[in-house]
Protein backbone atom coordinates (compact mmCIF):
# COMPACT_ATOMS: atom_id res chain seq x y z
CA UNK A 1 0.00 0.00 0.00
CA UNK A 2 1.28 3.70 -0.43
CA UNK A 3 1.08 6.47 1.68
CA UNK A 4 -1.39 7.62 -0.10
CA UNK A 5 -3.30 5.09 0.66
CA UNK A 6 -3.50 3.21 -2.90
CA UNK A 7 -3.54 -0.51 -2.78
CA UNK A 8 -0.95 -2.14 -4.62
CA UNK A 9 -1.62 -4.18 -7.84
CA UNK A 10 1.90 -5.26 -8.77
CA UNK A 11 2.31 -9.17 -8.71
CA UNK A 12 5.41 -9.98 -5.92
CA UNK A 13 8.07 -10.37 -8.52
CA UNK A 14 7.16 -7.56 -10.84
CA UNK A 15 4.50 -7.40 -13.47
CA UNK A 16 7.13 -9.45 -15.55
CA UNK A 17 8.28 -11.49 -12.75
CA UNK A 18 11.87 -10.21 -13.45
CA UNK A 19 12.85 -10.91 -10.10
CA UNK A 20 11.42 -14.42 -10.01
CA UNK A 21 8.89 -13.88 -7.16
CA UNK A 22 5.50 -15.84 -6.41
CA UNK A 23 3.07 -13.86 -9.23
CA UNK A 24 0.86 -13.17 -6.08
CA UNK A 25 -0.80 -9.79 -5.61
CA UNK A 26 -0.16 -8.40 -2.05
CA UNK A 27 -2.96 -5.34 -1.40
CA UNK A 28 -1.63 -4.40 1.46
CA UNK A 29 2.39 -4.70 0.46
CA UNK A 30 4.69 -1.81 0.83
CA UNK A 31 4.89 -0.58 -2.92
CA UNK A 32 8.46 1.52 -2.66
CA UNK A 33 10.75 0.44 -5.45
CA UNK A 34 13.24 -1.76 -2.94
CA UNK A 35 10.15 -3.86 -1.88
CA UNK A 36 9.38 -6.02 -5.27
CA UNK A 37 9.02 -9.10 -3.17
CA UNK A 38 7.13 -10.55 -0.43
CA UNK A 39 8.27 -11.69 2.88
CA UNK A 40 8.57 -15.17 2.03
CA UNK A 41 10.10 -14.77 -1.21
CA UNK A 42 12.87 -13.20 0.57
CA UNK A 43 13.29 -15.69 2.92
CA UNK A 44 13.36 -18.76 0.17
CA UNK A 45 16.25 -16.40 -1.59
CA UNK A 46 18.63 -16.20 1.29
CA UNK A 47 22.22 -17.49 0.06
CA UNK A 48 23.45 -20.45 1.55
CA UNK A 49 19.65 -22.11 2.15
CA UNK A 50 19.93 -26.30 1.51
CA UNK A 51 16.57 -27.98 -0.16
CA UNK A 52 16.02 -29.26 3.04
CA UNK A 53 15.76 -26.02 4.31
CA UNK A 54 13.53 -24.56 1.72
CA UNK A 55 11.28 -27.36 1.99
CA UNK A 56 11.27 -26.76 5.66
CA UNK A 57 10.40 -22.87 5.00
CA UNK A 58 7.28 -23.66 2.80
CA UNK A 59 5.93 -26.08 5.03
CA UNK A 60 6.62 -24.25 8.47
CA UNK A 61 6.07 -20.51 7.58
CA UNK A 62 2.18 -19.03 6.71
CA UNK A 63 1.63 -15.83 5.29
CA UNK A 64 -0.51 -12.74 5.14
CA UNK A 65 -2.05 -12.48 1.68
CA UNK A 66 -2.82 -8.88 2.37
CA UNK A 67 1.17 -7.42 3.16
CA UNK A 68 3.02 -10.80 2.58
CA UNK A 69 4.59 -11.18 5.53
CA UNK A 70 5.06 -14.20 6.96
CA UNK A 71 5.72 -16.38 10.54
CA UNK A 72 5.48 -19.47 12.36
CA UNK A 73 2.12 -18.50 13.64
CA UNK A 74 1.22 -15.66 11.45
CA UNK A 75 -2.75 -15.48 10.79
CA UNK A 76 -3.84 -14.04 7.49
CA UNK A 77 -4.94 -11.49 7.23
CA UNK A 78 -2.36 -10.49 10.22
CA UNK A 79 -3.48 -8.12 12.91
CA UNK A 80 -1.98 -5.35 11.50
CA UNK A 81 -3.98 -5.45 8.45
CA UNK A 82 -7.17 -6.41 10.39
CA UNK A 83 -6.59 -3.43 12.29
CA UNK A 84 -5.79 -1.12 9.37
CA UNK A 85 -9.17 -2.87 7.27
CA UNK A 86 -10.95 -1.66 10.99
CA UNK A 87 -9.89 2.23 10.67
CA UNK A 88 -10.29 2.66 7.32
CA UNK A 89 -13.77 1.22 7.33
CA UNK A 90 -14.77 2.94 10.61
CA UNK A 91 -15.72 0.02 12.31
CA UNK A 92 -15.00 -1.33 15.58
CA UNK A 93 -12.21 -4.19 16.23
CA UNK A 94 -13.44 -6.78 18.13
CA UNK A 95 -10.26 -8.61 18.23
CA UNK A 96 -8.72 -5.40 19.87
CA UNK A 97 -11.25 -5.02 22.82
CA UNK A 98 -11.49 -9.06 23.53
CA UNK A 99 -7.62 -8.56 23.99
CA UNK A 100 -7.85 -5.69 26.07
CA UNK A 101 -10.56 -7.18 28.17
CA UNK A 102 -8.37 -10.29 28.88
CA UNK A 103 -5.63 -7.83 29.76
CA UNK A 104 -7.83 -6.50 32.51
CA UNK A 105 -8.79 -10.22 33.77
CA UNK A 106 -5.28 -11.35 34.27
CA UNK A 107 -4.33 -8.13 35.90
CA UNK A 108 -7.16 -8.67 38.37
CA UNK A 109 -6.83 -11.90 38.57
CA UNK A 110 -3.28 -10.98 40.51
CA UNK A 111 -4.74 -8.55 41.78
CA UNK A 112 -7.90 -11.04 43.34
CA UNK A 113 -9.88 -8.08 43.03
CA UNK A 114 -11.58 -6.26 40.36
CA UNK A 115 -10.00 -2.75 38.63
CA UNK A 116 -11.81 -0.34 39.81
CA UNK A 117 -13.19 2.70 37.01
CA UNK A 118 -14.82 4.84 39.39
CA UNK A 119 -17.97 5.34 37.09
CA UNK A 120 -16.65 6.67 34.47
CA UNK A 121 -17.23 5.48 30.90
CA UNK A 122 -16.34 1.69 29.83
CA UNK A 123 -17.54 0.40 32.94
CA UNK A 124 -20.75 -1.23 34.41
CA UNK A 125 -21.25 -1.20 38.05
CA UNK A 126 -22.85 -5.00 39.50
CA UNK A 127 -24.46 -5.54 42.75
CA UNK A 128 -24.67 -8.88 44.04
CA UNK A 129 -26.68 -10.11 46.37
CA UNK A 130 -25.01 -14.33 48.35
CA UNK A 131 -27.79 -16.85 48.71
CA UNK A 132 -27.58 -20.36 50.09
CA UNK A 133 -29.21 -23.36 48.00
CA UNK A 134 -31.27 -24.37 51.53
CA UNK A 135 -32.87 -20.52 52.06
CA UNK A 136 -32.48 -18.80 48.97
CA UNK A 137 -35.29 -17.03 49.61
CA UNK A 138 -32.77 -14.66 51.89
CA UNK A 139 -29.38 -13.09 51.43
CA UNK A 140 -26.69 -14.97 53.44
CA UNK A 141 -25.92 -12.90 56.58
CA UNK A 142 -22.49 -13.79 56.39
CA UNK A 143 -21.25 -13.48 52.66
CA UNK A 144 -23.78 -9.95 52.54
CA UNK A 145 -23.53 -8.20 49.34
CA UNK A 146 -21.02 -7.11 46.87
CA UNK A 147 -21.38 -3.50 44.91
CA UNK A 148 -18.05 -2.22 42.27
CA UNK A 149 -17.56 -1.48 38.40
CA UNK A 150 -16.03 -4.01 36.44
CA UNK A 151 -14.98 -3.27 32.83
CA UNK A 152 -17.93 -3.16 30.16
CA UNK A 153 -15.77 -5.67 28.22
CA UNK A 154 -15.81 -8.24 31.45
CA UNK A 155 -17.37 -11.44 30.65
CA UNK A 156 -19.94 -13.36 32.68
CA UNK A 157 -17.55 -16.37 33.34
CA UNK A 158 -14.80 -14.15 34.26
CA UNK A 159 -17.37 -12.05 36.40
CA UNK A 160 -18.11 -15.20 38.49
CA UNK A 161 -14.69 -16.25 38.73
CA UNK A 162 -14.02 -12.51 40.18
CA UNK A 163 -17.11 -12.34 42.57
CA UNK A 164 -15.92 -16.11 44.57
CA UNK A 165 -12.41 -14.52 45.00
CA UNK A 166 -14.02 -12.26 46.73
CA UNK A 167 -16.66 -14.63 48.37
CA UNK A 168 -14.28 -16.95 49.51
CA UNK A 169 -12.31 -15.22 52.10
CA UNK A 170 -16.01 -14.99 54.23
CA UNK A 171 -17.04 -18.39 53.30
CA UNK A 172 -13.84 -19.80 54.86
CA UNK A 173 -14.91 -18.32 58.35
CA UNK A 174 -17.46 -20.62 58.66
CA UNK A 175 -16.17 -23.28 56.06
CA UNK A 176 -12.97 -25.66 55.79
CA UNK A 177 -12.61 -25.15 51.73
CA UNK A 178 -12.53 -22.34 49.32
CA UNK A 179 -15.44 -22.41 47.20
CA UNK A 180 -15.42 -23.88 43.52
CA UNK A 181 -16.51 -21.76 40.93
CA UNK A 182 -18.49 -25.16 39.44
CA UNK A 183 -20.55 -24.93 43.00
CA UNK A 184 -21.71 -21.16 42.27
CA UNK A 185 -24.32 -19.77 39.86
CA UNK A 186 -24.68 -16.06 38.63
CA UNK A 187 -28.64 -15.51 38.91
CA UNK A 188 -31.01 -12.85 38.15
CA UNK A 189 -33.65 -11.52 40.71
CA UNK A 190 -35.94 -14.02 42.28
CA UNK A 191 -33.26 -16.62 41.97
CA UNK A 192 -34.42 -16.60 38.68
CA UNK A 193 -31.44 -19.10 35.87
CA UNK A 194 -29.70 -17.37 33.42
CA UNK A 195 -31.52 -18.40 29.94
CA UNK A 196 -29.56 -17.21 27.75
CA UNK A 197 -27.48 -19.54 25.34
CA UNK A 198 -23.98 -18.75 25.09
CA UNK A 199 -24.74 -16.12 28.57
CA UNK A 200 -21.12 -17.10 29.55
CA UNK A 201 -19.52 -15.72 27.06
CA UNK A 202 -21.27 -12.44 26.77
CA UNK A 203 -19.97 -9.48 28.16
CA UNK A 204 -21.65 -6.82 30.95
CA UNK A 205 -22.48 -4.69 27.84
CA UNK A 206 -24.26 -6.70 25.77
CA UNK A 207 -26.20 -8.03 28.56
CA UNK A 208 -27.07 -3.98 30.06
CA UNK A 209 -27.82 -3.68 26.56
CA UNK A 210 -30.08 -6.54 25.79
CA UNK A 211 -32.49 -6.40 29.06
CA UNK A 212 -32.18 -2.53 29.81
CA UNK A 213 -35.91 -2.19 27.93
CA UNK A 214 -39.22 -1.83 30.31
CA UNK A 215 -40.09 -5.30 30.17
CA UNK A 216 -36.95 -7.16 31.38
CA UNK A 217 -35.39 -4.25 33.18
CA UNK A 218 -37.11 -5.01 36.41
CA UNK A 219 -35.82 -8.40 36.61
CA UNK A 220 -32.50 -8.41 34.46
CA UNK A 221 -31.11 -5.15 35.66
CA UNK A 222 -32.71 -2.66 38.04
CA UNK A 223 -30.77 -2.48 41.55
CA UNK A 224 -32.02 -2.13 45.46
CA UNK A 225 -32.79 1.51 45.84
CA UNK A 226 -29.74 2.77 47.99
CA UNK A 227 -28.06 -0.48 47.34
CA UNK A 228 -24.77 1.65 45.04
CA UNK A 229 -23.80 4.01 47.81
CA UNK A 230 -20.84 5.28 46.80
CA UNK A 231 -20.34 3.47 43.36
CA UNK A 232 -23.14 5.24 41.27
CA UNK A 233 -21.85 4.57 37.45
CA UNK A 234 -24.35 5.54 34.74
CA UNK A 235 -24.95 1.82 34.15
CA UNK A 236 -25.55 -1.21 36.99
CA UNK A 237 -26.65 -4.58 36.86
CA UNK A 238 -28.04 -6.74 39.46
CA UNK A 239 -27.58 -10.31 40.36
CA UNK A 240 -27.62 -13.13 42.83
CA UNK A 241 -24.69 -15.43 43.38
CA UNK A 242 -26.27 -19.00 44.19
CA UNK A 243 -24.21 -21.40 45.88
CA UNK A 244 -24.74 -25.06 45.85
CA UNK A 245 -24.49 -25.77 49.72
CA UNK A 246 -25.42 -29.83 48.71
CA UNK A 247 -22.72 -29.84 46.10
CA UNK A 248 -19.86 -28.04 48.30
CA UNK A 249 -20.76 -30.74 51.03
CA UNK A 250 -20.51 -33.40 48.77
CA UNK A 251 -16.99 -32.89 47.63
CA UNK A 252 -15.57 -31.85 51.08
CA UNK A 253 -17.65 -34.20 53.60
CA UNK A 254 -19.16 -30.83 55.59
CA UNK A 255 -22.63 -30.92 57.12
CA UNK A 256 -23.66 -28.35 58.69
CA UNK A 257 -27.36 -29.20 59.63
CA UNK A 258 -26.78 -29.22 63.26
CA UNK A 259 -25.41 -26.03 63.09
CA UNK A 260 -26.28 -22.60 64.53
CA UNK A 261 -27.54 -20.95 61.65
CA UNK A 262 -27.70 -17.48 63.66
CA UNK A 263 -23.95 -17.80 64.68
CA UNK A 264 -21.34 -15.04 63.58
CA UNK A 265 -17.85 -15.35 63.91
CA UNK A 266 -15.72 -12.63 63.45
CA UNK A 267 -12.87 -12.71 61.04
CA UNK A 268 -9.53 -11.34 61.39
CA UNK A 269 -8.85 -11.42 57.65
CA UNK A 270 -10.00 -7.76 56.07
CA UNK A 271 -9.81 -7.64 52.34
CA UNK A 272 -7.11 -5.07 50.71
CA UNK A 273 -8.69 -1.40 49.90
CA UNK A 274 -10.00 -0.49 46.87
CA UNK A 275 -7.93 1.76 44.99
CA UNK A 276 -9.42 2.26 41.42
CA UNK A 277 -5.94 2.43 39.98
CA UNK A 278 -5.32 0.36 37.90
CA UNK A 279 -1.81 -1.86 38.22
CA UNK A 280 1.00 -2.04 36.24
CA UNK A 281 1.86 -4.38 33.86
CA UNK A 282 3.72 -7.57 34.98
CA UNK A 283 7.73 -7.45 34.10
CA UNK A 284 8.73 -10.45 31.45
CA UNK A 285 11.47 -12.03 30.46
CA UNK A 286 12.28 -11.71 26.53
CA UNK A 287 12.83 -14.90 25.31
CA UNK A 288 13.95 -16.65 22.41
CA UNK A 289 12.72 -20.44 21.90
CA UNK A 290 12.69 -23.11 19.87
CA UNK A 291 8.59 -25.30 19.42
CA UNK A 292 8.02 -29.08 19.65
CA UNK A 293 5.03 -29.67 18.27
CA UNK A 294 3.01 -33.31 17.96
CA UNK A 295 0.98 -34.74 15.31
CA UNK A 296 -1.21 -38.20 15.46
CA UNK A 297 -1.97 -40.02 12.31
CA UNK A 298 -5.34 -41.95 11.74
CA UNK A 299 -4.48 -45.00 14.10
CA UNK A 300 -3.58 -42.73 17.17
CA UNK A 301 0.56 -42.84 16.54
CA UNK A 302 2.38 -40.00 17.36
CA UNK A 303 5.08 -37.91 15.72
CA UNK A 304 6.94 -35.53 17.29
CA UNK A 305 8.56 -32.61 15.27
CA UNK A 306 11.17 -29.66 16.20
CA UNK A 307 10.89 -26.28 14.45
CA UNK A 308 14.29 -25.14 13.43
CA UNK A 309 13.21 -21.74 13.22
CA UNK A 310 13.28 -19.67 16.50
CA UNK A 311 10.97 -17.16 17.77
CA UNK A 312 10.49 -14.62 20.99
CA UNK A 313 8.02 -13.98 23.29
CA UNK A 314 7.65 -12.75 26.60
CA UNK A 315 7.35 -14.83 29.55
CA UNK A 316 6.47 -13.81 33.14
CA UNK A 317 8.56 -13.61 36.33
CA UNK A 318 5.70 -14.32 38.45
CA UNK A 319 3.24 -17.06 37.95
CA UNK A 320 -0.24 -16.75 38.01
CA UNK A 321 -2.95 -16.72 40.75
CA UNK A 322 -4.11 -19.53 40.97
CA UNK A 323 -6.42 -20.92 44.06
CA UNK A 324 -5.68 -23.72 46.23
CA UNK A 325 -8.15 -26.57 44.18
CA UNK A 326 -6.98 -24.96 40.67
CA UNK A 327 -2.79 -25.28 41.15
CA UNK A 328 -1.15 -28.42 40.41
CA UNK A 329 1.24 -30.48 42.46
CA UNK A 330 4.22 -31.04 39.77
CA UNK A 331 4.03 -28.03 37.47
CA UNK A 332 4.21 -24.05 37.79
CA UNK A 333 2.23 -22.10 35.63
CA UNK A 334 3.36 -18.73 34.14
CA UNK A 335 1.54 -15.95 31.58
CA UNK A 336 3.70 -16.85 28.31
CA UNK A 337 2.47 -13.82 25.17
CA UNK A 338 3.64 -14.71 21.58
CA UNK A 339 2.88 -12.53 19.03
CA UNK A 340 0.37 -10.72 20.90
CA UNK A 341 -1.59 -14.19 22.28
CA UNK A 342 -2.19 -15.10 25.83
CA UNK A 343 -0.85 -18.41 26.21
CA UNK A 344 -0.02 -20.49 29.61
CA UNK A 345 3.42 -21.98 30.13
CA UNK A 346 3.76 -24.56 32.51
CA UNK A 347 7.22 -25.63 33.88
CA UNK A 348 7.41 -29.21 35.73
CA UNK A 349 9.43 -28.75 39.27
CA UNK A 350 7.96 -31.82 40.78
CA UNK A 351 8.41 -35.57 40.29
CA UNK A 352 8.61 -36.59 43.85
CA UNK A 353 11.92 -36.19 44.54
CA UNK A 354 11.43 -32.44 45.85
CA UNK A 355 11.24 -28.75 43.86
CA UNK A 356 14.68 -28.02 42.02
CA UNK A 357 15.75 -31.96 42.00
CA UNK A 358 14.80 -31.90 38.15
CA UNK A 359 17.35 -31.81 35.09
CA UNK A 360 16.59 -30.16 32.00
CA UNK A 361 16.65 -33.65 29.99
CA UNK A 362 14.20 -35.30 32.66
CA UNK A 363 11.74 -32.31 32.31
CA UNK A 364 12.36 -32.37 28.48
CA UNK A 365 11.42 -36.40 29.25
CA UNK A 366 8.20 -36.08 31.15
CA UNK A 367 7.00 -33.12 29.43
CA UNK A 368 7.11 -34.57 25.92
CA UNK A 369 5.30 -37.60 27.48
CA UNK A 370 2.65 -34.91 28.27
CA UNK A 371 1.83 -33.74 24.77
CA UNK A 372 1.98 -36.71 23.72
CA UNK A 373 -0.82 -37.83 25.95
CA UNK A 374 -2.87 -34.39 25.43
CA UNK A 375 -2.66 -34.94 21.46
CA UNK A 376 -4.13 -38.56 22.13
CA UNK A 377 -6.59 -36.78 24.27
CA UNK A 378 -7.45 -34.89 21.09
CA UNK A 379 -6.94 -38.01 18.28
CA UNK A 380 -9.58 -40.03 21.08
CA UNK A 381 -12.29 -37.01 21.50
CA UNK A 382 -12.17 -37.06 17.60
CA UNK A 383 -13.73 -40.69 17.44
CA UNK A 384 -15.55 -40.10 20.21
CA UNK A 385 -17.58 -37.40 18.95
CA UNK A 386 -17.89 -39.44 15.43
CA UNK A 387 -19.66 -42.16 17.28
CA UNK A 388 -21.82 -39.64 19.52
CA UNK A 389 -23.17 -38.25 16.10
CA UNK A 390 -23.27 -41.61 14.07
CA UNK A 391 -25.35 -42.85 17.10
CA UNK A 392 -27.51 -39.43 17.67
CA UNK A 393 -26.48 -39.63 21.41
CA UNK A 394 -27.53 -36.58 23.43
CA UNK A 395 -24.35 -35.62 24.93
CA UNK A 396 -22.17 -32.77 27.12
CA UNK A 397 -20.15 -31.12 24.51
CA UNK A 398 -16.29 -30.70 25.06
CA UNK A 399 -12.88 -29.96 23.26
CA UNK A 400 -9.34 -30.52 23.75
CA UNK A 401 -6.48 -27.89 24.52
CA UNK A 402 -4.04 -27.67 21.57
CA UNK A 403 -0.55 -27.91 23.18
CA UNK A 404 3.39 -27.84 21.94
CA UNK A 405 6.60 -27.93 23.89
CA UNK A 406 9.01 -24.55 24.00
CA UNK A 407 12.84 -24.76 24.87
CA UNK A 408 14.03 -21.42 26.05
CA UNK A 409 17.49 -20.06 25.06
CA UNK A 410 16.63 -16.72 27.56
CA UNK A 411 19.87 -14.82 28.28
CA UNK A 412 20.27 -14.35 32.21
CA UNK A 413 18.68 -10.76 33.47
CA UNK A 414 17.21 -9.45 30.35
CA UNK A 415 14.03 -7.79 31.75
CA UNK A 416 11.49 -6.18 29.78
CA UNK A 417 8.68 -4.03 30.01
CA UNK A 418 5.84 -6.19 28.15
CA UNK A 419 3.91 -3.15 26.77
CA UNK A 420 6.99 -1.06 25.35
CA UNK A 421 8.16 -5.09 24.28
CA UNK A 422 4.98 -5.61 22.05
CA UNK A 423 5.79 -2.07 19.88
CA UNK A 424 8.76 -3.47 18.50
CA UNK A 425 9.37 -5.55 15.86
CA UNK A 426 10.80 -9.16 17.21
CA UNK A 427 13.62 -10.44 14.99
CA UNK A 428 13.75 -12.86 12.81
CA UNK A 429 17.01 -14.41 12.34
CA UNK A 430 17.72 -15.41 16.00
CA UNK A 431 20.09 -18.42 16.59
CA UNK A 432 20.82 -20.23 20.07
CA UNK A 433 24.12 -20.30 20.80
CA UNK A 434 24.14 -21.97 24.24
CA UNK A 435 22.14 -25.29 25.93
CA UNK A 436 18.52 -24.47 26.55
CA UNK A 437 17.71 -22.89 29.91
CA UNK A 438 14.52 -24.08 30.48
CA UNK A 439 11.56 -26.15 29.38
CA UNK A 440 8.10 -25.84 29.14
CA UNK A 441 4.29 -27.17 27.87
CA UNK A 442 1.97 -24.49 26.43
CA UNK A 443 -1.50 -24.18 25.80
CA UNK A 444 -3.54 -21.19 24.77
CA UNK A 445 -5.04 -19.32 27.85
CA UNK A 446 -8.25 -20.14 28.67
CA UNK A 447 -11.37 -17.41 29.74
CA UNK A 448 -11.50 -19.55 33.00
CA UNK A 449 -8.76 -20.55 34.98
CA UNK A 450 -11.47 -22.56 37.24
CA UNK A 451 -10.87 -26.84 36.88
CA UNK A 452 -13.62 -29.13 36.76
CA UNK A 453 -12.31 -32.58 37.86
CA UNK A 454 -13.99 -35.58 37.12
CA UNK A 455 -11.76 -38.09 37.46
CA UNK A 456 -7.88 -38.25 39.66
CA UNK A 457 -5.02 -40.21 38.87
CA UNK A 458 -6.48 -43.63 40.61
CA UNK A 459 -10.66 -42.82 41.74
CA UNK A 460 -12.83 -42.88 39.89
CA UNK A 461 -16.11 -40.26 39.93
CA UNK A 462 -19.31 -41.50 39.16
CA UNK A 463 -21.80 -38.56 39.46
CA UNK A 464 -24.80 -37.82 37.74
CA UNK A 465 -24.53 -34.51 36.01
CA UNK A 466 -24.68 -34.60 32.22
CA UNK A 467 -20.45 -33.49 32.37
CA UNK A 468 -19.60 -36.60 34.07
CA UNK A 469 -21.52 -39.23 32.47
CA UNK A 470 -20.05 -37.64 28.99
CA UNK A 471 -16.36 -37.83 30.22
CA UNK A 472 -16.91 -41.02 32.09
CA UNK A 473 -18.59 -42.41 28.80
CA UNK A 474 -15.61 -41.11 27.36
CA UNK A 475 -13.07 -43.08 29.08
CA UNK A 476 -15.40 -46.36 28.63
CA UNK A 477 -15.08 -45.73 25.04
CA UNK A 478 -10.91 -44.88 25.24
CA UNK A 479 -10.46 -48.46 26.75
CA UNK A 480 -12.63 -50.09 24.46
CA UNK A 481 -11.52 -48.89 21.08
CA UNK A 482 -7.97 -49.40 22.21
CA UNK A 483 -8.59 -52.86 24.41
CA UNK A 484 -7.18 -51.47 26.84
CA UNK A 485 -4.10 -50.87 25.54
CA UNK A 486 -4.57 -47.28 26.88
CA UNK A 487 -6.66 -45.07 29.66
CA UNK A 488 -6.94 -41.52 30.39
CA UNK A 489 -6.68 -40.56 34.49
CA UNK A 490 -6.99 -37.43 36.13
CA UNK A 491 -9.92 -36.19 33.39
CA UNK A 492 -10.08 -32.19 34.42
CA UNK A 493 -10.88 -29.19 31.92
CA UNK A 494 -12.42 -25.13 32.80
CA UNK A 495 -14.47 -23.25 30.27
CA UNK A 496 -13.24 -21.82 27.19
CA UNK A 497 -14.29 -20.15 23.78
CA UNK A 498 -15.10 -23.29 21.61
CA UNK A 499 -12.85 -23.72 18.76
CA UNK A 500 -15.57 -24.01 16.04
CA UNK A 501 -17.89 -21.28 17.88
CA UNK A 502 -16.13 -18.32 19.48
CA UNK A 503 -18.78 -17.35 21.23
CA UNK A 504 -20.18 -20.69 22.68
CA UNK A 505 -18.98 -21.76 25.97
CA UNK A 506 -16.96 -25.07 26.06
CA UNK A 507 -15.57 -27.16 28.65
CA UNK A 508 -11.95 -28.12 27.43
CA UNK A 509 -9.67 -30.81 28.56
CA UNK A 510 -6.28 -30.57 29.33
CA UNK A 511 -3.37 -32.06 31.30
CA UNK A 512 -4.89 -35.81 31.40
CA UNK A 513 -2.88 -38.58 33.00
CA UNK A 514 -2.74 -42.24 31.54
CA UNK A 515 -2.48 -46.10 32.18
CA UNK A 516 -1.35 -48.31 29.71
CA UNK A 517 -0.44 -51.85 30.45
CA UNK A 518 3.27 -51.70 30.61
CA UNK A 519 3.24 -48.78 32.74
CA UNK A 520 5.46 -46.38 31.32
CA UNK A 521 3.61 -43.67 29.32
CA UNK A 522 4.29 -40.83 31.69
CA UNK A 523 3.83 -39.46 35.24
CA UNK A 524 1.63 -41.30 37.25
CA UNK A 525 1.18 -44.23 34.78
CA UNK A 526 -0.18 -46.97 37.50
CA UNK A 527 -0.46 -49.54 34.67
CA UNK A 528 -2.95 -52.18 35.06
CA UNK A 529 -3.96 -51.09 38.59
CA UNK A 530 -4.61 -48.00 37.47
CA UNK A 531 -6.85 -49.34 34.71
CA UNK A 532 -8.36 -52.00 37.29
CA UNK A 533 -9.05 -48.88 39.34
CA UNK A 534 -11.61 -47.58 36.48
CA UNK A 535 -12.68 -51.59 35.07
CA UNK A 536 -13.73 -52.46 38.87
CA UNK A 537 -15.77 -48.86 39.71
CA UNK A 538 -17.54 -47.58 36.75
CA UNK A 539 -20.95 -47.92 36.74
CA UNK A 540 -22.62 -47.53 32.72
CA UNK A 541 -24.82 -44.48 32.37
CA UNK A 542 -27.83 -44.14 29.45
CA UNK A 543 -24.82 -42.80 27.90
CA UNK A 544 -22.76 -45.58 27.57
CA UNK A 545 -25.78 -47.52 26.59
CA UNK A 546 -27.00 -45.22 24.06
CA UNK A 547 -23.30 -45.47 22.40
CA UNK A 548 -23.77 -48.87 22.28
CA UNK A 549 -20.26 -49.64 24.48
CA UNK A 550 -19.17 -53.05 25.13
CA UNK A 551 -20.61 -54.87 28.25
CA UNK A 552 -17.42 -54.46 31.12
CA UNK A 553 -17.62 -58.02 31.12
CA UNK A 554 -15.61 -57.94 27.66
CA UNK A 555 -13.22 -55.13 29.19
CA UNK A 556 -12.14 -57.10 31.81
CA UNK A 557 -11.84 -60.44 30.21
CA UNK A 558 -9.91 -58.51 27.37
CA UNK A 559 -7.78 -56.95 30.51
CA UNK A 560 -7.35 -60.51 31.98
CA UNK A 561 -5.64 -61.50 29.05
CA UNK A 562 -3.43 -58.99 28.49
CA UNK A 563 -2.35 -59.29 31.81
CA UNK A 564 -1.47 -62.91 30.79
CA UNK A 565 0.53 -61.51 27.91
CA UNK A 566 2.65 -59.23 29.62
CA UNK A 567 3.73 -61.39 32.81
CA UNK A 568 4.76 -64.56 30.11
CA UNK A 569 6.61 -61.62 28.01
CA UNK A 570 8.69 -61.13 31.60
CA UNK A 571 9.12 -64.29 32.19
CA UNK A 572 11.16 -65.05 28.95
CA UNK A 573 12.97 -62.24 29.57
CA UNK A 574 14.30 -63.93 33.02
Amino acid sequence: MSNDGTLNSQPCGGLDNDHDGCGVIFPRMSQSPRTLLCQLCKKLKKEGLTDDEVAHLKATMKQCFQCGICGTNMSDPCGTCKRKAHEENGTPDPEAIASQARRRNAIEGRLHRPLENNGKPGSVTIYVECRLSHKPGSVDRTLGTYCAPYAETMTFIALQENIVKLVNPKWTSKHVSDLLVSETELRVQGNLVLSDSGVGMMSLRDWYNKYNHPQTQASHIQVPAGALKGNKSGRAISLELFIDTDQYEERTGEDHSGADENAVLTSSFRRDAVTGHPASVSISDKITFQRTICTTDQDGKYTLTEQGATEQGFLAHDTLFLSAADRGKTKDVYLLIIENQEYVAKKLFDVGQGRGQLTIQDACKFLTADLIRLKRLSYFETKFTQRVIQEGVDTAAFQVSDGFIIKTYCDAGQVVDVEAELQRPISEDIIPTHEPTSIYLVEPRRVSSAILKFSGTLGVHNRTDKWSATIMAFSHFVLESSACEYMFADLQGSIDRGILHDTESVLTMFDPMTHTPLGESGLGDHGFEGIHDFVDSHECSAICRSLKLCEMSAIQNTLRMLEEEVTADSDDEE
